[in-house]
């Protein structure tokens, strides 16, 4: 009984996080606001790279485990240039990616498998023979990140070394 307390206490801490960093992006997160600092951001990553390298990163990785939230590449792309931003946008997206891997398999399992059991049956049965040809096929087909990453982590199917 203690265990399922903790689980629910670190789910309701978890949601209201991405709750709270999806409001403030939703705030700061226009296009005016950035063209209006675009001077002084620029500055501040010349002045400081790996500093504003590293914030973004922490954003980016933020941002990216909430649904929806489009146009962080670009942005990265148009403060950083092309290649520190392809780095950055790959790492960020392949920590977020694990992050929900593993709040799916160690604290929103249960109530996956309860709401979504028998799709996550078929889940496993299509992926047993070959998981990792399976989950790059869903990737490449452009199933949604979030769901497949719900998924995968749901199911004991998939290693954290191949869905990595």
């Amino acid at each position: 009984m203690r265990q399922i307390h903790r689980r629910i206490l670190a789910s309701t801490v978890f949601v209201i996080i991405l709750a709270a960093i999806g409001l403030i992006a939703q705030r700061y997160s226009s296009i005016d606001l950035l063209l209006r600092y675009e001077s002084s951001l620029r500055e501040f990553v010349r002045n400081k790279p790996v500093q504003s390298w590293v914030i973004s990163f922490v954003l980016y990785a933020c941002l990216s485990l909430i649904p929806g939230t489009v146009g962080k590449a670009f942005v990265c792309g148009w403060v950083f240039g092309f290649w520190p931003a392809t780095i950055l946008v790959d790492v960020a997206l392949t920590l977020a990616a694990l992050l929900t891997f593993f709040v799916s398999r160690f604290l929103l399992r249960d109530a996956l498998e309860s709401r979504f059991g028998p799709y996550l049956e078929v889940f496993r049965r299509k992926s047993e023979s070959n998981v990792g040809f399976y989950l790059l096929m869903l990737r490449l087909l452009h199933t949604p990140f979030s769901f497949l990453n719900y998924v995968a982590g749901a199911t004991n199917v998939v290693s954290t070394k191949t869905f990595w």
